[in-house]
């Protein structure tokens, strides 16, 4: 399917001259946040500095977590919503939680696995993980032991200089995206592709083909096709970040985020 017949765009009615539609939230949670994300069982997860916070679909609190010892948290990787990743990267270290948010792993010291720092972290199969070794210009996989069981090759000239802001594993993938370039690997770590993105500031996989960043505006581009198109946000109020999960829009703001249903 082209790109442009994407079924959310159904959902964006232009008005007049182009004036959009300001769709109401489902769901506004009154509470600052960094990072939002949403997990396949509909709950929602808020990174707020040292804290991360699990709200249900109805934006009702369940559940909070926080390690002063570990510092403010980087990413939290819900892939598995059973098995949850964080990534602590001031302190160099990423742990595991269960789904009421308490520890199923020692804090682990990324320094001691891998005798370098990460940039970034990510949850992989059989509560393995992956990450970013800037030192090494290589993504790592360690089992849930912590040995290391398979790496990408040296990606200093696919890079070209520009620094790893985010990192995630989906549909069989694995995704290492910069402003201005996805790179896609298998799950083995063999390079297969490069996509190009405009400035991003996050990224995220929306299936079942399509890549998603964020740069002011809301944009998709095809994995197959390449095809990058804006997609419209409903709201008076440019957000600080947008993303797409599930037929949803997760919005940050400056003092709450808001879930606004796609049908």
């Amino acid at each position: 399917m082209p790109i442009n017949k994407i079924n959310i765009f159904v959902w964006f009615l232009l008005l007049g001259k182009g004036a959009i539609t300001e769709a109401q939230p489902d769901v506004v949670i009154s509470q600052p946040a960094q990072s939002v994300q949403a997990d396949a069982l509909g709950n929602y997860y808020l990174i707020r500095d040292a804290q991360l916070l699990k709200y249900n679909a109805d934006g009702k609190l369940l559940f909070r977590y926080s390690n002063a010892m570990s510092g403010d948290i980087e990413r939290v990787d819900v892939s598995n919503p059973l098995r949850i990743l964080l990534f602590f990267k001031e302190t160099n270290q990423l742990v595991f939680l269960n789904q009421q948010l308490a520890t199923v792993s020692e804090v682990t010291n990324i320094h001691l696995v891998s005798g370098h720092e990460a940039t970034l972290a990510c949850y992989s199969n059989a509560g393995m993980y992956w990450l970013y070794l800037p030192a090494l210009q290589q993504i790592v996989r360690y089992n849930n032991v912590n040995q290391p069981e398979m790496q990408t090759q040296n990606l200093g000239v696919l890079l070209n200089s520009e620094n790893p802001i985010g990192l995630i594993e989906a549909n069989q993938h694995l995704y290492l995206f910069t402003p201005q370039r996805v790179l896609i690997f298998d799950i083995f770590g063999n390079y297969l592709a490069t996509i190009r993105t405009q400035n991003a500031t996050n990224g995220f996989f929306y299936p079942p083909s399509y890549w998603g960043y964020f740069n002011g505006s809301l944009h998709l581009v095809g994995l197959e096709s390449n095809e990058d198109s804006t997609v419209e946000i409903p709201s008076a109020v440019k957000p600080l970040s947008a993303s797409l999960w599930d037929q949803k829009m997760l919005l940050i703001f400056d003092n709450r985020v808001e879930i606004v249903s796609i049908p």
